[in-house]
């Protein structure tokens, strides 16, 4: 959605360009997936066909800027969603298990200069708040990396 919805309003590449790769990205993962788990059935491809209806219409331009900033406001709960149990998890184990720090500052610094990428060159309170959100749930992962580091191999000693 994000991809589709900057197109749609003509934004610059540079505040987007990533999520092209992303929603490639994502359906190789999703085939990949199926594919292992041998579910590659009538049930995928009828999904895989709903939903490369839905982005040819979006693309198409069948679906108007209002439905589309809608769909791209509803990134931030499915952004929360996704990060809000990680970080719930962290916090009642008091470790982060096998979450890599430098995945977490990479994250972290990615949604940063996504950020000043949208400051400076998009003025879309809808863009800006998803990537605030993003930003600070990575930031509160990367602290909890940060401040749990070695507890879980504390604990496994302990066991032991």
């Amino acid at each position: 959605m994000t991809f589709a919805y900057n197109l749609a309003n003509g934004y610059p590449f540079s505040t987007y360009g990533e999520n092209a790769l992303l929603l490639v990205q994502g359906w190789v993962l999703l085939y990949l997936l199926a594919s292992y788990n041998n579910k590659l059935n009538a049930v995928f491809f009828a999904s895989a066909a709903v939903y490369t209806g839905a982005c040819a219409a979006i693309f198409g331009g069948f679906v108007s800027l209002e439905l589309m900033a809608l769909g791209q406001a509803l990134t931030v709960p499915v952004i929360s969603f996704s990060k809000i149990p990680q970080i719930m998890t962290n916090f009642s184990n008091k470790s982060t298990g096998q979450l890599a720090f430098i995945t977490c500052f990479l994250n972290f610094l990615g949604c940063v200069a996504r950020i000043f990428t949208t400051l400076t060159e998009v003025s879309d309170l809808v863009v800006l708040s998803s990537v605030v959100i993003s930003t600070v749930l990575n930031g509160i992962l990367f602290l909890q990396v940060v401040m749990y580091w070695g507890a879980q191999a504390k604990a496994d000693k302990k066991n032991k």
